[in-house]
């Protein structure tokens, strides 16, 4: 069990370090962001979000307002990324992929479409 934790710590800590070269990037969707702003109430844990949108090489896009800064007469735009989750939790059977839609304002998943689970 010792060796899977390690191996988590590990997997974590190069997550972060690729998350925080992304936010330092002037053309990532992410640019700017810090870590401890980005809101804790999750649908998948952050490190999977950004590490996702970096290992795919894919440029999220923003599209579409806020539908929670709407309602609340504030204007900031969705990022889309195409969100699969990591490979650990295909191979138990609990994986799942599809579009997460995160606020742009409020650094906040909004929604998750699964289009493939396992």
């Amino acid at each position: 069990m010792g060796s899977t934790s390690e191996a988590h710590k590990e997997y974590t800590a190069s997550a972060l370090r690729k998350i925080q070269k992304r936010m330092h990037n002037p053309r990532s969707p992410f640019y700017g962001w810090k870590l401890e702003e980005l809101d804790p109430e999750t649908i998948y844990p952050w490190t999977d979000v950004l590490t996702c949108s970096l290992d795919k090489d894919q440029t999220p896009f923003m599209h579409r307002v806020c539908p929670h800064c709407e309602k609340e007469g504030e204007h900031s735009l969705l990022v889309i990324i195409d969100f699969r989750s990591p490979d650990w939790t295909w191979g138990k059977l609990v994986g799942t992929a599809g579009p997460l839609t995160i606020c742009s304002k409020h650094k906040r998943q909004v929604d998750f479409f699964p289009s493939v689970v396992s």
